[in-house]
């Protein structure tokens, strides 16, 4: 899907020294490769580590097939979180699930981020 993107042969042995350096914690999405980051990095985990030693968060958005389990809430997690919004919006959102009873929110990816660009030698904002 992207230049960047590796496959399973490529990614597990990252995976496996992200682990061997004490990463638990791993990212990814639905929409990410068309699932395929979610299956290697769950399958490289159930090779490499015990699945509560580790930490990932996915995203629910995006609708990868009809039917039951194809996107959104239908699919199993444990904790939300969410992403790409202003403080002010997750406070709110905070505020009406306690309100309501609701299950809250454990975690926030911020709206914005830093992420250093190799080739130019400088930190960009997202």
């Amino acid at each position: 899907m992207h230049k960047w993107a590796r496959d399973k042969e490529h990614s597990k042995p990252i995976i496996q020294r992200s682990l061997d350096l004490g990463i638990n914690f791993f990212d990814t999405a639905n929409v990410y490769s068309f699932s395929r980051s979610e299956e290697i990095l769950g399958r490289s985990i159930k090779d490499f580590a015990r699945r509560d030693e580790v930490v990932i968060a996915t995203k629910v958005h995006g609708v990868m097939r009809s039917g039951p389990n194809g996107g959104g809430l239908s699919r199993k997690a444990r904790y939300i979180g969410v992403s790409a919004m202003w403080v002010w919006q997750f406070q709110k959102a905070q505020h009406i699930a306690e309100r309501h009873g609701w299950t809250t929110f454990v975690s926030m990816q911020p709206l914005y981020n830093l992420v250093y660009r190799e080739e130019k030698r400088e930190m960009v904002p997202l």
